[in-house]
């Protein structure tokens, strides 16, 4: 089960230190079941903090970060908007995109 976070729990992930990725979805879109199933099987890979949230109430966010479709994936290192990812290709693409963000001495 998938509990809401407040929008202020919401900024202080964002805000925090280290690499925090956003993984944003809507409950009625199949692609976002597809592609959550990709970034399940990729963090196994990558293991990197995720924070799974349903856009339909996160108005503010969408509008700060100017999301435009879902499934979206936003990643940010400390506090900063790194990447956007919209397609979600495969589980390699993302287990790639992953890899630019964490220290290669940390991968199994």
């Amino acid at each position: 089960m998938r509990h809401k976070i407040t929008e202020e729990a919401l900024n202080e992930i964002v805000n925090s230190s280290g690499v925090n990725v956003i993984y944003g979805y809507t409950s009625m879109c199949a692609t976002c079941k597809l592609a959550e199933s990709f970034l399940d099987l990729a963090v196994q890979v990558v293991p990197l903090n995720v924070t799974k949230i349903d856009l339909n109430y996160y108005e503010s966010f969408i509008k700060q970060y100017k999301i435009h479709s879902v499934p979206a994936l936003l990643i940010f290192k400390d506090g900063t908007l790194q990447e956007e990812v919209y397609a979600f290709e495969s589980v390699t693409k993302i287990v790639e995109i992953f890899k630019n963000y964490v220290d290669n001495k940390n991968m199994q």
